[in-house]
């Protein structure tokens, strides 16, 4: 599973499974927008520390998610996102405490 880092509030998918870290090492960093898709395409991401808050933002970029923000700060938190074409949709989440 190949880690990400977010840069600029994106990252740019390599695999269909990736852990996520926060850009710089900051205590959290905001997710709004992931390159690399094609309709139908699905994507599992997963915090790379618990030390560290990764927010994957509804609405600001090119992801929704129902609910609102969804907050991964543990290694077992997990989203899995749809690309329809526009936008990833948030499929399931699960946040473990």
């Amino acid at each position: 599973m190949i880690e990400l880092t977010v840069a600029s509030g994106s990252i740019t998918l390599r695999e269909s499974i990736h852990r996520v870290d926060t850009e710089g090492d900051a205590a959290s960093d905001d997710l709004d927008t992931i390159v690399g898709g094609w309709v139908g395409r699905t994507v599992t991401l997963f915090p790379s520390h618990t030390a560290r808050t990764v927010v994957v933002k509804d609405g600001t970029g090119n992801i929704l998610v129902s609910g609102g923000d969804f907050s991964m700060d543990n290694t077992g938190d997990s989203i899995s996102l749809i690309f329809d074409g526009s936008n990833w949709q948030a499929q399931t989440q699960v946040a473990f405490t």
